[in-house]
């Protein structure tokens, strides 16, 4: 039995570095700038968090950046990691190098 070939497999394209991001996002209807929240600024149990994502995602209906998770001192780095990623879904759709 011969392995079964991905039907799809995403290619990361980098945006240009000479691209204006702020004059696509105002130019281009549909595009919004998302509300971003540093993690490191909240302490468990994440209550005022929990206040801020809910206020932004459910009553206002936009995106929301939860960024620096990974800098905290009780984030799991094992998390996520390429290691996990392999042990969970395989060499599936991930591209590397």
């Amino acid at each position: 039995m011969t392995a079964q070939k991905p039907l799809f497999r995403p290619k990361l394209t980098p945006i240009p570095p000479t691209l204006d991001i702020p004059a696509l996002v105002h130019s281009t209807p549909n595009f919004q700038w998302a509300h971003r929240e540093d993690s490191r600024l909240h302490a468990a149990p994440y209550s005022q968090l929990n206040r801020i994502v809910a206020a932004v995602t459910l009553e206002q209906g936009l995106p929301i950046v939860v960024d620096n998770w990974h800098l905290r001192s009780d984030w799991n780095a094992v998390l996520f990691s390429h290691e996990w990623l392999e042990r969970q879904y395989g060499d599936e759709g991930m591209a590397c190098g």
